[in-house]
């Protein structure tokens, strides 16, 4: 306490003293005064400009105790100067950047400052971003240190920009030449991490599946797959393989290329023999019903009208080893014969066969078999020779065709002027005709 007084006694006698003496000489003593008292004690050392400053500067109105020790408590534009009105947002902590020497020049430390990087660091301005800089949206400090720009720790989620603006093979990493061709950005596929592994978006693929899907850049179609051009996206999906979507008419082989009973259900042993493939009488939804043609089978009718492919011939059937097609149509679904004889002998369909196959067989039992095959093997029976259409001449007496002359009653039957048969005086061309019916 006591030292404390002598202290301050002595200051109160080194003030009148400065207050006695002229201006120069106050300085003088106030310097050389200065000089004497250890500054040190009080905790806040006086250095550089500081050491220049007179003791009422900073003690004002003779008032020691309580003066500021940091550097706001003078440097606030009233007491010293203090931060301009261009001075960057900060700490009021003066000696945080600068020296009590200058305040030129500042060694800036960035732990003090408070407003954002660009409010120094601006764009297009020495110390801000260049223009080939990556447009980002976040402050300088997301990439850059506060001891140099270089190295950077680099932070993709502050980029504005899509990939393929820095990632082009020039300014950074691009796509390499074995690339599969794609439309989209890197980051549809990769993460920021590392290229690898790749997260795949087929959506994103401007190429067909076969690119790439070749059975050397990534899995192709098997051996044994289904032939066809299509692409693989036409039946399988980008989730799988399987299951698979699939359309027959997108297929370029036959039916039978698949449908061999291995590769998958083929023709049953009871089918009907054929050539064809199975879209020609099956559809691709199913294999019932069938669109059936008879002009494409190769087998004989009987091979499926047998009762248990196909129906047969009733129990009243003629009796016959011929097929089906040699007296029936397929068009006609009323089963309607229509077999041909040949030689004259076909009659008009409302003549039953057994009309003339009386024992219900092929074999006909001809009723005057002394003129068979002609009509008058059957007809003989009931020809009259006196009738009209059978005279041979009128004068000088009426002459009349035997059987045996018109056993064939498609010939000719003329009427002749006399008996010597060598003037013609009716013709009697086609006479009849067994397709003409009636006589």
């Amino acid at each position: 306490m006591m030292g404390t007084l002598t202290t301050l006694m002595k200051l109160f006698i080194l003030l009148l003293a400065i207050i006695s003496l002229p201006a120069s000489a106050a300085a003088a003593a106030a310097a050389e005064e200065d000089r004497e008292f250890d500054h040190f004690s009080t905790g806040f050392p006086l250095s550089g400009q500081h050491q220049k400053v007179a003791c009422s500067d900073c003690h004002q109105h003779g008032v020691f105790k309580g003066t500021p020790v940091v550097c706001a408590g003078c440097h606030n534009g009233s007491i010293a100067p203090g931060k301009t009105a261009r001075h960057v947002d900060s700490k009021n902590d003066c000696d945080d950047c600068h020296t009590t020497f200058s305040w030129k020049v500042a060694t800036v430390d960035h732990d003090s400052v408070l407003g954002s990087c660009p409010q120094c660091h601006k764009a297009g301005e020495p110390g801000g971003m260049p223009a080939n800089h990556v447009q980002i949206s976040g402050a300088c400090d997301d990439c850059h240190g506060t001891i140099a720009w270089s190295p950077v720790r680099f932070d993709h989620g502050a980029v504005s920009e899509i990939c393929t603006n820095c990632h082009n093979g020039v300014i950074a990493t691009g796509k390499t030449a074995d690339h599969l061709p794609t439309n989209a950005q890197c980051s549809d596929c990769h993460s920021t991490r590392a290229w690898s592994p790749t997260h795949f978006d087929h959506n994103s693929t401007s190429a067909p599946c076969s690119t790439c899907h070749n059975g050397s850049t990534a899995t192709g179609k098997d051996n044994d797959h289904l032939q066809t051009n299509l692409e693989c996206d036409e039946c399988h999906s980008d989730q799988g393989w399987k299951p698979v979507s699939f359309a027959h008419d997108n297929l370029t082989g036959t039916c039978a290329s698949c449908h061999d009973g291995i590769a998958l259900i083929g023709k049953p042993t009871d089918h009907l023999p054929t050539m064809l493939d199975c879209v020609e009488c099956h559809s691709f939804v199913a294999w019932k019903p069938a669109n059936f043609n008879h002009a494409d089978v190769t087998g004989p009718c009987s091979g499926c009208h047998n009762h248990t492919i196909a129906i047969g011939k009733p129990s009243g059937h003629f009796d016959t080893t011929r097929e089906c097609d040699e007296c029936h149509t397929t068009t006609d679904p009323e089963w309607n014969a229509n077999f041909s004889h040949g030689g004259g002998l076909d009659h008009k369909a409302s003549v039953p066969c057994t009309a003339c196959h009386t024992a219900n067989s092929e074999a006909v039992t001809w009723e005057s078999p002394t003129y068979q095959p002609d009509c008058g093997g059957c007809h003989a029976d009931t020809f009259s020779a006196d009738q009209d259409q059978h005279k041979k001449t009128e004068v000088p007496t009426t002459i009349f065709y035997t059987i045996n002359e018109a056993k064939n009653c498609t010939g000719a039957c003329h009427l002749y002027t006399d008996d010597t048969f060598s003037v013609i005086l009716e013709p009697r061309n086609g006479g009849q005709h067994s397709a003409m019916g009636g006589w």
